[in-house]
């Protein structure tokens, strides 16, 4: 089957002087109107951001000496041990004396977990804590209460 309608160019910089549009089968504003359509004003992206050229420059530059990001799915237990295994491949160790090194010597331990700080018990009086903290929203409650 071929597709005969006219290409449609993937920015809008790139249609400048043709038409991607056939003219005769256009709707007008009013034929729009009519269907329940609301006209709006969007703004649309039409080339890549500045942050996304430099990714993907950073990305080039990377991939131009061998380094390539990958995202894998492994279990927790896992995680030291692929850390190891692509931080010393990173620093350009053979893979295989790698492997054999994680598998002779076992896996690094785990970092510790962090402490996790304890949540700060629910207040007495919000009210208080609000006046206690200071600000204008204490001033604001002090003139709502007649403080």
């Amino acid at each position: 089957m071929t597709d005969n309608t006219p290409h449609t160019p993937d920015f809008l910089e790139d249609a400048a002087g043709r038409s991607v549009i056939d003219a005769d089968k256009a709707l007008t504003e009013s034929d729009l109107l009519a269907g329940g359509l609301t006209p709006v004003k969007a703004y649309v992206r039409t080339k890549a951001g500045k942050a996304a050229t430099r990714q993907q420059r950073h990305r080039e530059k990377l991939e131009s000496v061998g380094i390539r990001q990958v995202n894998i799915q492994a279990p927790a237990e896992a995680h030291p041990v692929i850390k190891v295994l692509a931080e010393r491949l990173r620093e350009g160790e053979d893979l295989q004396a790698v492997l054999r090194d994680l598998a002779k010597n076992g896996t690094p331990a785990a970092p510790a977990p962090s402490a996790k700080p304890k949540p700060k018990p629910e207040p007495a009086d919000p009210v208080a804590e609000v006046i206690e903290r200071g600000g204008w929203r204490a001033w604001l409650l002090r003139w709502l209460l007649g403080r």
